[in-house]
């Protein structure tokens, strides 16, 4: 029987694989994945996705009221 140790290791290499592969509805399984195995594991492990999730807060902060998805700063919105 595989332990849950493993199982995790193969979520989180899934998951790696398929967000480099653009595949963001993947890598959105796999990392639930790892997260819910995470879970119920009597060994929990720090978030290997936590310095992704960083980033995206980063870049979020940075855009946030300075990015117009439609482009009006250089003339593409109304």
């Amino acid at each position: 029987m595989t332990d849950i140790h493993t199982h995790k290791q193969e979520a989180y290499e899934k998951a790696i694989d398929s967000l480099a592969r653009y595949k963001f509805m993947q890598f959105g399984y796999w990392s639930a994945i790892w997260v819910h195995l995470n879970q119920i594991d009597n060994n929990m492990e720090q978030n290997p996705f936590r310095s992704l999730v960083d980033t995206a807060r980063n870049i979020q902060a940075r855009d946030n009221g300075q990015l117009d998805i439609l482009g009006a700063e250089y003339g593409g919105g109304n």
